[in-house]
């Protein structure tokens, strides 16, 4: 299903379904669907005691992998996360608001921390290219309704999600669903930007979180993950 016109990075609540799980991953562990449920609102931050937008987030998949759990506080503040899959991280969190490309389109305004110097990956995070590097008309532009950015202007707003790795270890698929760990080559995810927003795609309003992972070696990977509409509710 489609997202719903009152859906959008402010409101984010609900139940999703990620979409287009590649054949690899489902031969090798038989999984077909991963399910995560997500409650937004507004509360208190553990860091500074402000009252603050935060995200609740769970995931389960239709495998014995067990599920996870994860919270975000958008006040761009450091914040420690473990759980079973992905170990020990750092995470930051935030709104972000619009800049201009070359062709005067409002992109989201976001900059890359990696010290790999490839421009594609900034302009894979604003959805100016996609997974191919070919040009590309990606992120909706949605004006905040009640929101103000912690950077950029106010034509448009998304949602800037960094993690940092503190035991980085083998993980791979994670450009398409971030529910696995199956080595396939790429060592170390030490550092992993993301953007969340909304995109058309096959003519439907959809979620999308775009991600770019790097290790210190200098390998990194970039990918698109595409949420379908399931429910409102999130309990």
């Amino acid at each position: 299903m489609a997202a719903p016109s009152d859906i959008s990075i402010e409101n984010l609540t609900g139940t999703w379904m990620l979409q287009g799980i590649n054949w690899v991953v489902r031969k090798a562990i038989g999984m077909t669907e991963v399910t995560v449920k997500m409650r937004q609102f507004e509360g208190p931050s553990p860091s500074t005691g402000d009252t603050i937008h935060q995200i609740a987030i769970s995931q389960a998949a239709n495998v014995n992998l067990g599920g996870t759990t994860e919270h975000r506080y958008l006040d761009w503040q450091e914040y420690p996360q473990e759980d079973h899959i992905f170990g020990k991280t750092i995470v930051q969190s935030r709104f972000i608001g619009s800049t201009t490309n070359q062709t005067g389109r409002p992109v989201p305004c976001v900059q890359t921390r990696t010290e790999i110097n490839d421009p594609n990956i900034e302009k894979f995070l604003r959805a100016e290219i996609d997974e191919a590097c070919m040009p590309y008309d990606g992120f909706l532009v949605e004006k905040a309704q009640a929101t103000e950015p912690l950077e950029g202007g106010k034509d448009g707003l998304w949602m800037e999600v960094v993690i940092r790795s503190q035991e980085p270890k083998w993980i791979a698929e994670q450009v398409k669903c971030r529910h696995i760990r199956i080595n396939a080559g790429f060592v170390g995810s030490d550092y992993c930007a993301k953007v969340w927003g909304f995109e058309i795609i096959d003519g439907q309003r959809r979620y999308v979180r775009r991600l770019v992972m790097s290790d210190t070696k200098g390998n990194h990977r970039m990918g698109r993950l595409v949420y379908t509409f399931v429910d409102r509710k999130c309990d």
